[in-house]
């Protein structure tokens, strides 16, 4: 057997009993160990008596969902190419701006999206 402590429905530190050994030998019930099966891995969900990989989650974009990001993005960004912002500021944001852009044909899988960070 195997003792983890359970965090968030998930298996955290887990650990191997030694044979001839208890949990209560091993492991303060008080710091959160539960006996877990062999099968026991850090990251796993307990279904059944057994251990088993959490499902996928689901993906942070999808095609609409990070347009509507970049398009937010833009209009937040819109003051930035007006003609009285000083021309450092205006071409630093023109870069951000075109890689906002970009995003559609750089991810064609929108799952592994990433928005560009604004210039500081």
């Amino acid at each position: 057997m195997k003792a983890a402590r359970l965090i968030d429905g998930k298996l955290h530190d887990v650990h191997e009993i030694p044979e001839g050994f208890g949990i209560e030998h091993c492991f303060v019930e008080e710091a959160g160990f539960i006996e877990v099966p062999d099968d026991a891995f850090t990251g796993g969900i307990l279904s059944k008596g057994k251990c088993i990989h959490p499902p996928a989650s689901e993906p942070k974009w999808t095609t609409d969902t990070l347009r509507q990001a970049r398009d937010a993005a833009l209009r937040h960004s819109d003051w930035s190419q007006l003609p009285d912002v000083p021309e450092d500021v205006r071409e630093a944001y023109k870069i951000y701006r075109q890689e906002l852009r970009d995003l559609p044909s750089k991810y064609p899988d929108p799952s592994n999206a990433v928005l560009p960070e604004p210039p500081k």
